[in-house]
């Protein structure tokens, strides 16, 4: 009986440090776990904080270019319109302009007509006088 009692206590003390030994094993595990967690969600928000940095240069990237996009819109609505000015001075110069050597030309032609008329009457006169 002595053996058997002897082997109980070996079974007692073998599963006692088994116990123990898997208890540790187990805290160990969830240590190591946790430290893998931390590190994980470390480097997690290391990443979302520099994501977030990222996104805001770029929407004050996207606004600056935004600003200079209108800013030249602007300039180029001005320009087109002083343009449209420009052309439309011309244009009313050219008219102007036309205007003036339109009734030159018509001053001149009646000129040159009341002249071609007196040419001619006096055409018909000599033609008469030598006919005669």
């Amino acid at each position: 009986m002595n053996w058997k009692r002897c082997g109980s206590y070996f079974l007692t003390y073998f599963s006692t440090f088994l116990c123990v030994r898997l208890k540790t094993e187990l805290e160990n595990m969830e240590l190591h776990y946790k430290d893998t967690i931390n590190h994980t969600q470390s480097r997690f928000s290391n990443e979302i904080s520099s994501l977030k940095d990222q996104m805001q240069e770029a929407e004050a990237s996207r606004e600056s270019i935004l600003k200079e996009a209108n800013l030249l819109r602007e300039k180029l609505d001005h320009l087109r319109l002083e343009n449209l000015t420009e052309a439309e001075e011309t244009v009313l110069e050219l008219k102007r302009i036309h205007d003036h050597d339109k009734i030159l030309l018509l001053e001149e032609n009646k000129r040159l007509v009341s002249e071609l008329d007196q040419v001619s009457l006096t055409t018909e006169f000599v033609t008469f006088l030598v006919e005669r």
